[in-house]
C-alpha cells in the first residue's frame, strides 16, 4: 500500500447545508421553509447516497427540525385557530 497518495477531503453535499439552515429559519416562524429544507434535506441525503459526499447529520437535521416545525407547529396553528 502507498501510504503517499493523498486523497482530496470530501466536501460536504450543498443540499444538506441549505436544507438545515431553511430547516433552522422555520423555527423562527416561517413554516413554508421548514418544509422546503425537509425536501433539501431528503434530496441530500440521496445524492449522499450515490456521491458519498459528507453531510448526512446535516441532512437528517434538516429533515427532522423541517418536518417538526414545518407540518407540526402548522397543524398546532391551525387547531388553535379552529377552537381546539
Amino acid at each position: 500500500m502507498n501510504k503517499d497518495i493523498k486523497t482530496a477531503p470530501q466536501k460536504n453535499n450543498k443540499n444538506a447545508i441549505i436544507g438545515f439552515v431553511l430547516s433552522a429559519i422555520s423555527i423562527f416562524g416561517v413554516g413554508l421553509a421548514g418544509i422546503i429544507g425537509m425536501i433539501f434535506g431528503i434530496v441530500a441525503l440521496t445524492q449522499i447516497k450515490h456521491t458519498h459526499e459528507k453531510g448526512k447529520g446535516w441532512a437528517i437535521a434538516a429533515i427532522v427540525i423541517g418536518l417538526i416545525w414545518g407540518f407540526g407547529v402548522g397543524i398546532l396553528r391551525r387547531l388553535v385557530e379552529m377552537g381546539y
